[in-house]
């Protein structure tokens, strides 16, 4: 960003004594007029590609200030009233639904999150033994689910 804002300062500058130089007649229109126009067409450049420097740079606050919300809701291990998909793929690399465990049984409950620093955890679903008395008598099990209606 730093570096663009420098860009931007010094192509500004030289279009400033550009235009002094027209005025005091030391440079032809025809010269002035192109080299203005290369200036302007820089410029437009420098402007958009700061705009998008500015407007990545206010997402990656945003994105923080989301995580840091998360962080602290987790450490108070309180309940979250709504699911932020965002902050969720920023942190998370990947979650492991299930397991074989040492007896080659497969454990369909444990949930294993991995996250993008490396740290994993698992949990055992508590619905585990709720659900297999249900499937043994032949109920219809609804487990909750999520659409990707959100992006980030």
């Amino acid at each position: 960003m730093k570096k663009s804002l420098k860009r931007l300062h010094s192509i500004e500058q030289k279009r400033n004594r550009l235009i002094d130089m027209r005025l005091e007649e030391t440079i032809d229109k025809a010269a002035y007029e192109k080299k203005y126009g290369e200036f302007e067409l820089i410029l437009g450049d420098l402007l958009s590609e700061k705009e998008r420097l500015q407007q990545s740079s206010q997402e990656e606050i945003d994105l923080a200030k989301r995580i840091e919300h998360f962080r602290k809701v987790l450490e108070k291990n309180e309940v979250l009233t709504a699911f932020d998909r965002c902050v969720f793929e920023s942190i998370v690399e990947k979650v492991i639904i299930g397991e074989v465990d040492e007896d080659g049984n497969n454990n369909p409950y444990k949930l294993t999150f991995v996250y993008k620093t490396g740290y994993f955890n698992a949990v055992q679903s508590k619905m585990h033994k709720q659900i297999k008395k249900k499937r043994r008598q032949n109920d219809v099990v609804d487990l909750p689910s999520f659409t990707s209606a959100d992006t980030c």
